[in-house]
């Protein structure tokens, strides 16, 4: 996807994050990728970062083309920085993202898919900054962490009223 992203119009991509297994090949094996591909000057692989913040503010949009993603918790963080997301629809993904509104959805291993979603919000900045807004909104009002902990004290409260009120009779 990145080597007909990048045919196409001038871009970087940033790879963050550590490789986590012990030969380092996943790493190894991109890095090959991007010189066979020939894109290797426009890859920056970072490896871990504590300052994801300043990472984020780099980014014109989120690509997360995952196979396997349980929760997808870099999907939030980019929301919050009103990044618009392109990332597959797996696992919990499209319970954050809502495909059209804050991102764009794609098949898993459908490079094409990417590339397009991708290539379509560079070209229309405008479509790419109403989903980084509508990105941010959501993860404020999902994932804040004083609303969720306001949330489940209600929910305690109106659980333990039930309870009470039953008791009583």
């Amino acid at each position: 996807a990145a080597e007909k992203i990048r045919d196409k119009m001038e871009v970087k991509f940033i790879i963050a994050g550590k490789d986590l297994s012990e030969s380092k090949e996943c790493e190894k094996t991109l890095k090959r990728m991007t010189e066979d591909l020939g894109i290797a000057k426009d890859v920056s692989f970072t490896g871990f970062r504590e300052d994801i913040a300043r990472v984020m503010a780099a980014l014109d949009i989120l690509v997360l083309p995952s196979l396997g993603e349980p929760f997808g918790r870099v999907i939030i963080e980019a929301m919050a920085c009103a990044k618009p997301v392109v990332a597959t629809g797996s696992g919990g993904v499209p319970e954050i993202v809502e495909d059209g509104r804050t991102g764009l959805l794609v098949p898993m291993k459908n490079y094409h898919a990417i590339s397009e979603a991708v290539m379509n919000l560079v070209n229309n900045k405008r479509l790419a900054s109403e989903m980084g807004e509508r990105g941010r909104k959501r993860a404020e009002d999902l994932f804040d962490i004083k609303k969720k902990v306001k949330r489940v004290e209600n929910l305690y409260r109106k659980l333990l009223t039930v309870k009470t009120e039953k008791t009583r009779k």
